[in-house]
């Protein structure tokens, strides 16, 4: 039986690179040169990139359709990038990887993910915060090009972790309906969940 689901993640490849600078240049207004993407797959072992590509692509199909990227540092990581192509967003794929950054960022042990979002960028703030993601910080010309960013943070506790396994089993029923149902308690990681993270972590 084939499998319906028509997108494959997989690791980041030194070939990919190309394809993956042809997306950066149609999303970002500050691109990574070629050199950081190598930078980070030859010479950084705690870095982790996964590229999203169609499982059988048409000859008109882009090669790559997103990327993610985390750095893994002690128990933090560090959400580095993410982008789809602009022909394929608004289908759910930029969740699709920001939960494979999230699935990485726990089975390596970290306590924590941290990233940085341009002030404008009003629709990944809202990825971001459907994930509990809050905003801890303004950063000043954090960009090459002058523009600002929030630096925002989520705290990976069990809750936490929970819910990014609700989130993936709600991915695979969409795919495949067979798939036992998911628990419904914990559809949203809350503001309020996070907030009560925080005041606790910072009385100890």
């Amino acid at each position: 039986m084939s499998d319906p689901f028509p997108y494959l993640i997989r690791p980041m490849l030194a070939e990919d690179v190309p394809a993956v600078l042809s997306v950066e240049r149609m999303v970002f207004l500050s691109p990574w040169p070629k050199e950081a993407y190598l930078h980070e797959l030859y010479l950084r072992p705690n870095s982790r990139y996964f590229v999203l590509q169609l499982r059988h692509p048409a000859p008109t199909d882009p090669p790559l359709l997103g990327f993610v990227g985390l750095r893994v540092q002690q128990r933090q990581a560090h959400l580095s990038t993410l982008a789809v192509h602009p022909k394929w967003q608004r289908r759910g794929l930029g969740e699709w990887l920001l939960l494979t950054a999230l699935e990485q960022a726990i089975a390596d042990s970290c306590h924590e993910v941290v990233l940085e979002v341009r002030v404008d960028n009003e629709a990944a703030q809202a990825l971001y915060a459907k994930y509990g993601f809050r905003v801890t910080s303004l950063l000043r010309d954090y960009y090459r090009d002058g523009g600002d960013a929030y630096l925002m943070r989520v705290l990976l506790d069990a809750g936490y972790i929970a819910f990014v396994r609700q989130q993936r089993a709600a991915w695979r029923e969409r795919w495949y309906p067979q798939a036992p149902p998911h628990p419904t308690a914990a559809q949203t990681y809350t503001y309020a969940m996070q907030e009560e993270l925080w005041t606790s972590e910072n009385k100890n």
